[in-house]
């Protein structure tokens, strides 16, 4: 099911009955950590709508655990939409099959891990956004 809140950055894929914007994980902690991570699809924002289209019909059956995508590109970020295709590392090339059955032909592993150390004071994308910012501000 997509859910597509307006006021809200990111447009969510998750089955049937789950909540908006609260991350969920089938995993304990030390399995989150170890394994969980995201295909990353850039393309723009018309592409990545008709993609979520396809995506949301893998999510429901459980296909594809959840899915999420920006409305419109970063601030900060490439002139692409991104979508994340959320998944265990364990189960990546089985989804990957699905992406590319779908027609992406082009991708990025990440882990969450490395999304919250990014996102940490010092980290790269905490850097970029505040760079963003301060450049911003000096207009």
């Amino acid at each position: 099911m997509i859910i597509d809140e307006p006021d809200k950055y990111w447009v969510w894929l998750e089955k049937q009955g789950s909540l908006p914007d609260v991350y969920y994980c089938p995993k304990s902690k030390k399995e989150y950590l170890e394994h969980w991570g995201k295909w990353l699809v850039f393309d723009s924002a018309t592409a990545i709508r008709d993609l979520a289209r396809k995506v949301d019909r893998h999510v429901d059956p459980g296909e594809i655990d959840s899915a999420k995508f920006n409305r419109e590109p970063s601030e900060f970020g490439r002139d692409d939409c991104v979508m994340c295709v959320y998944c265990d590392d364990r189960d990546k090339e089985r989804v990957w099959a699905i992406l590319r059955s779908l027609g992406v032909s082009k991708r990025i592993w990440k882990y969450d891990q490395q999304t919250h150390e990014d996102w940490k004071p010092g980290g790269r994308l905490y850097n970029k956004a505040l760079k963003n910012q301060t450049e911003k501000k000096s207009f």
